[in-house]
């Protein structure tokens, strides 16, 4: 059961998924999407991949509606991504990938880059 009031039991006191934002972006493909990686990486922001090619920048931000005990205060109207997001994705709950990975600089990137052009 996947309900509002289950969805705040579980979520109570967590707000793991409340502290960034992830912005899909495309995977490096060509020498252009490469360069933006880098750009974004540059500029002090982690780039993940998740699975094999759901490719996003990380922006570690707290929301503004968590109260001091990172309780949500807009829960009952909080936005639509809040509404839909569930357990099966949760940070907390999700086992995850073991593939998945997080870039924090370029020299990590590229080095990876380099690996998969082997492959």
């Amino acid at each position: 059961m996947n309900d509002a009031k289950t969805n705040k039991r579980l979520c109570a006191g967590c707000s793991v998924c409340c502290e960034y934002v992830t912005v899909d972006i495309a995977g490096p493909k060509t020498k252009e999407d490469v360069d933006l990686i880098r750009w974004y990486l540059l500029h002090g922001v982690s780039v993940c991949l998740e699975g094999k090619d759901d490719w996003m920048v990380y922006i570690p931000q707290k929301c503004k509606a968590l109260d001091k005990n990172g309780e949500c205060k807009a829960y009952s109207k909080r936005p639509t991504i809040c509404r839909e997001y569930t357990q099966k994705e949760c940070d907390k709950y999700d086992q995850g990938d073991s593939g998945d990975m997080t870039f924090d600089n370029e020299k990590i990137f590229l080095d990876y880059m380099k690996k998969k052009r082997k492959k």
